[in-house]
């Protein structure tokens, strides 16, 4: 990997339009993780006007390392609303 030369990176500039909270409160999954056990999984993601995040949640009231399910929520001009997923 000596002399290994990327020419074609360039350098990208980055601007915060908002920075908000979108979900607050989350319970620990009282399984040994956190909500953020899946590292890279969450993601926020733009495509044209729109813009979209996904996040894992504890289901309370169901055993441990069977009690997390997926949440996705799209910006609206009403602030972040679910779309996909268990209602909250």
């Amino acid at each position: 990997m000596a002399g290994l030369v990327f020419s074609s990176l360039q350098a990208v500039e980055v601007k915060v339009n908002r920075e908000e909270t979108i979900v607050s409160g989350i319970p620990f999954f009282e399984n040994g993780a956190s909500p953020g056990w899946n590292n890279g999984s969450p993601m926020i993601v733009r495509q044209d006007d729109d813009v979209w995040f996904s996040l894992s949640r504890p289901v309370e009231g169901v055993p441990p390392y069977a009690n997390t399910y997926w949440q996705i929520y799209k910006r609206q001009d009403e602030g972040w609303k679910t779309r996909c997923g268990l209602p909250v």
